[in-house]
């Protein structure tokens, strides 16, 4: 233990695992904003990170768009899903959340589409004519390395998150304890 290693004096004496002000993402590094601060012509793209595994019961289905406005700057919206959910409310929130914004692409876990609720998703898409870009993609098994080019954006105070909304004490708390909390679905 290194003199002045405030992680490992927080995590061996006083219990907590990350100091207040944050580890991997630090406080300094995010930006609020309030609902005036938003631009008016912004790109919106859109994730998720389904807790349907056994594995992962713990953990909360996450849905959240994003918009990226002329200097790529990324606005967090604040209508973020973010709570355990069945497949069928999954499904319900995910084409509420598709009418709400004009996506360029949503992106999903691979295994999701082919084994999980895919065709029911698919299938309710087409029934209420919800046509949004869905991309699956193969996540790295490693979160930091995920994480990288999100703190490094941080880093530079290029995303703006809503201090509005009522999700965002819980994932402020969830971001700066990353990756020593109990949780990091918001981050994931």
């Amino acid at each position: 233990w290194k003199r002045g290693d405030r992680r490992t004096f927080g995590a061996l004496v006083m219990g907590e695992p990350a100091p207040d002000d944050g580890a991997f993402f630090t406080s300094d590094m995010i930006l609020e904003y309030d609902p005036e601060d938003m631009p008016k012509h912004l790109r919106f793209y859109g994730a998720s990170d389904h807790a349907v595994s056994e594995k992962r019961q713990r953990d909360a289905t996450v849905l959240g768009a994003v918009g990226v406005d002329k200097a790529g700057d990324i606005w967090i919206q604040p209508d973020v899903v973010w709570r355990n959910m069945e497949t069928r409310d999954t499904v319900e929130e995910l084409l509420l959340m598709f009418r709400r914004h004009d996506f360029m692409t949503w992106w999903m876990e691979d295994e999701l589409i082919s084994k999980s609720f895919g065709p029911f998703l698919r299938e309710r898409m087409r029934k209420e004519r919800v046509y949004t870009s869905i991309v699956t993609v193969r996540p790295s098994s490693d979160k930091l390395t995920r994480a990288r080019a999100m703190q490094g954006r941080m880093s530079l105070r290029t995303v703006h998150f809503p201090r509005f909304a009522p999700w965002w004490i819980d994932a402020r708390a969830q971001i700066l304890r990353f990756p020593y909390g109990a949780h990091d679905d918001f981050v994931d």
